[in-house]
């Protein structure tokens, strides 16, 4: 019984060593999520300003043109929403809107 006492005091103080080094693994896993979820604002942001400039550059066609505005709009939705768990606004589940999602206007003569 002696001798298995050193042992149990080993895997006990192996098993405290795993359990206390899971805590800096979880909080290096939540440190770069929040460093990918701020880097994906940053490619909305960028996704925002050019759906904007396309939608100023984009040429009319009375049959069908692409809305802009409403791909912009859900966009900045969907940023809007990864900035508040960012800064930790607490929201329900399933309060995300769904995008719309229908970009193509059919105007007079459109098929």
């Amino acid at each position: 019984m002696i001798m298995k006492t050193p042992s149990l005091i080993r895997i006990l103080i192996a098993a405290l060593l795993c359990f206390s080094a899971a805590g800096p693994l979880q909080a290096d896993e939540r440190h770069r999520e929040r460093a990918e979820l701020a880097r994906l604002i940053h490619e909305l942001d960028f996704l925002i300003q050019e759906v904007n400039a396309m939608g100023e550059r984009a040429s009319p066609d009375p049959r069908i043109t692409f809305d802009y505005a409403a791909l912009s709009a859900d966009l900045a939705l969907i940023r809007r929403k990864i900035g508040s768990h960012l800064n930790g606004v607490l929201r329900l589940p399933n309060e995300l809107p769904p995008v719309d999602g229908r970009y193509s206007i059919r105007g007079p003569g459109g098929y």
